[in-house]
């Protein structure tokens, strides 16, 4: 009997021992996550401050065309016009338009630098920039409202719109095609999206690539594509029954009254169009900005071959945003176009056409980049806060920086969140003090 009351002291001993070292490792393990959570919250706050660090001292005098300025914004107008500058100043931009629309009414559009530098013919709102690759928003809205009128089905073979095109193994749709998931290869190479040949139609212009292998099954992968958006412009032609551009411009930019927005090739009508220009290889061998050769863009309109102007873009913005649309699209078809996924919504994922995130505020946007021979593109619409930004500069592959394009749309936006990351941070200093204090207090009591 006694060596039993032995045997179960001991592990009672033992079982005690064990709850002590699990609370051990429980306790550590919180701390751990504790002290994480507040490195992330101070990292994040870090990455917000770098990403309005941005150097406005010593901006250059560049002449300035206004055509639109809400005195009620004139404040944030003015913020984002200095960073505008120092954006071009950084990049060597010549000519840069923005527009800025808010609650479906526009606030800001200006032009600054030069949409011709030797004529000395300043960039305004109203002049024409190539969009190069936010093209594919307009053709994605194409796509869209064939689909509401139950003439186009996204997850159809493609090929039963065009045969014309070849069997590749595996059925490609409309839906992979605007979700770069088709496996249809991209440019190879600059030089190659700079094409002088003219094709008399979309049909015709699949020449360029409809014999080339997929990268990969489609829908098994993901890989970035115009010429994907030029096969998706051949089933849209098929599915409405008319010419692509025809259609375009019958259920897009004239209910839209997009007036300035064009194919480029067949934009010689409108009466303001900036010169273009580049400063990167293949077109520039030492960095001088040189005027843009000669492209002809009937390869790919779909894909980046669209001329507009900023206030033509914030109009098209708008009509994303369900409580601004005004009958443009169904209340449910923005949603299928910025859906990516299964992805969480705080993960940048793409939809179909659109790019979707959440900036460093966590606000929602959608949003497109292009960038191209002569010409660098930006639409982004925030759809919570009903707001569009529009930004189109004609030198090829500017590169606008993340610090520039969110520092011009900040201004505009609701930036709330501050306070409570301030309140956050003044909350971690009085529990850390505390805890502090406690254990100090605890110490001097064991002495």
């Amino acid at each position: 009997m006694a060596g039993l009351n032995r045997i179960k002291f001991q592990l009672c001993m033992s079982g005690a021992a064990m709850n002590k070292t699990t609370h051990r490792i429980l306790k550590g393990l919180c701390y751990c996550f504790a002290i994480l959570f507040c490195v992330f919250i101070l990292g994040w706050q870090i990455f917000i401050y770098q990403t309005e660090k941005i150097d406005l001292a010593a901006l250059p005098v560049l002449p300035t065309c206004v055509s639109t300025i809400d005195s009620v914004y004139l404040n944030q107008i003015n913020r984002s016009r200095n960073i505008a500058q120092s954006l071009m100043q950084l990049r060597q931009i010549p000519g840069l338009t923005i527009a800025v629309s808010h609650n479906g009414n526009l606030i800001w559009s200006e032009g600054f630098g030069w949409a011709d530098t030797e004529q000395k013919i300043t960039a305004c709102p109203k002049h024409q920039f190539r969009l190069a690759s936010v093209s594919k928003l307009l053709t994605a809205a194409g796509m869209a409202k064939l689909v509401e009128q139950h003439r186009l089905d996204l997850d159809a073979d493609i090929r039963v719109y065009v045969p014309e095109f070849p069997d590749k193994g595996s059925p490609i749709t409309a839906r992979q095609l605007a979700g770069h998931q088709s496996g249809i290869r991209h440019y190879r190479d600059d030089q190659e999206a700079v094409e002088t040949k003219h094709y008399r139609g979309v049909i015709a212009s699949l020449d360029k690539f409809k014999d080339d292998s997929l990268l990969f099954k489609p829908g098994t992968a993901f890989h970035y594509s115009s010429y994907g958006y030029v096969l998706l412009s051949a089933v849209i032609e098929r599915s409405a029954g008319k010419d692509f551009l025809v259609f375009m411009q019958d259920e897009i930019f004239t209910p839209l009254h997009m007036f300035a927005t064009a194919a480029a090739d067949t934009a010689g009508a409108y009466a303001y169009q900036t010169k273009f220009y580049d400063n990167v290889t293949p077109y520039s061998w030492d960095g001088s900005i040189v005027e843009s050769p000669y492209a002809d863009f009937s390869y790919k309109w779909a894909g980046g071959g669209f001329l507009s102007t900023v206030e033509d873009l914030v109009k098209f913005g708008n009509a994303h945003i369900p409580v601004l649309h005004a009958g443009f699209l169904k209340n449910e078809t923005p949603q299928l176009l910025f859906e990516k996924g299964t992805m969480p919504d705080f993960i940048p994922g793409i939809g179909l056409g659109w790019m979707i995130a959440r900036d460093p505020y966590l606000r929602k946007v959608c949003l497109h980049f292009g960038a191209g021979s002569g010409a660098t593109s930006f639409l982004a619409i925030y759809p919570e806060e009903k707001l569009s930004l529009a930004i189109l500069a004609n030198l090829g592959h500017a590169k606008f920086t993340y610090e520039h394009l969110i520092g011009i749309a900040n201004p505009f936006l609701d930036d709330s969140i501050k306070a409570y990351l301030i309140l956050f941070d003044f909350l971690i200093i009085l529990i850390a003090s505390a805890f502090i204090w406690g254990k100090v207090r605890k110490r001097s009591q064991s002495k």
